[in-house]
């Protein structure tokens, strides 16, 4: 099975810091390992969609997502459509005939429509969110819903006050 794993960065780190305080981040490695089975990492695709600041450096960051796995996409947020939701949807579907299964990491509400497109066109879509930032309608569209729980994240600054 090929698998198309798109990553909506500002969703999950919204999602993360607003269920576990503000100093949890997400862990990607253990994103990709839960998403993307050993033996289909070979012929997967793995999109991680980043919106930054214009001053600040993300090459650490990037360049982290890139040694496990992950292509990233970038847009600046002064640009004018930064939010990355549409150029998701359009690149998934460029690419709709390089997978099998999509995996949405995001809980936005706006891929209700993606996921029914895909679904009419006979692929397979997984939606994995943090709880508190998962839209319903997105939920119930998705063939399977994986809610990313504590172990999907790390604490970022010391063992201390966790909120």
């Amino acid at each position: 099975m090929r698998i198309l794993l798109a990553v909506d960065i500002q969703n999950l780190f919204c999602g993360c810091r607003d269920t576990y305080g503000r100093r949890a981040r997400v862990d990607y490695r253990k994103l990709i390992e839960a998403a993307v089975p050993c033996s289909a990492r070979p012929q997967a695709l793995a999109r991680a969609y980043l919106v930054g600041k214009r001053k600040q450096d993300d090459s650490a960051f990037i360049a982290m997502l890139e040694s496990f796995g992950y292509t990233v996409r970038k847009r600046v947020l002064e640009e004018q459509g930064a939010d990355w939701d549409t150029g998701m949807v359009v690149e998934t579907m460029r690419d709709i005939d390089d997978f099998d299964r999509l995996v949405l990491a995001s809980g936005d509400g706006d891929f209700e429509s993606l996921v029914r497109q895909l679904q009419a066109r006979g692929k397979h879509v997984t939606v994995m969110a943090f709880p508190k930032c998962l839209n319903e309608r997105l939920a119930t569209a998705a063939d399977k819903v994986v809610k990313l729980e504590q172990q999907m994240f790390v604490w970022k600054g010391g063992n201390g006050d966790r909120k």
